[in-house]
């Protein structure tokens, strides 16, 4: 069996706001692997948390970590 974790992001323009662009994202883990992937996101999100401050239950959004990347050079 397979799990699938799916998210959005953008405004796909069914309002005043659309944004340029709308992103849609799958991933799928096989049940079987779920224990080892989850550990491995917890892992991420701690490095994440030591390395950039990002505590592990922000969300993350891919504006704020390009900003960040372009503050950091």
């Amino acid at each position: 069996m397979l799990l699938a974790y799916v998210d959005e992001s953008g405004d796909p323009g069914m309002r005043k706001g659309a944004t340029r662009t709308y992103t849609l994202v799958c991933v799928l883990v096989d049940a079987d692997q779920w224990p080892r992937a989850f550990e491995e996101f917890l892992k991420f999100r701690r490095e994440l948390r030591n390395e950039f401050k990002i505590r592990p239950g922000d969300e993350i959004k891919a504006n704020y970590l390009m900003n960040l990347e372009r503050s950091l050079r």
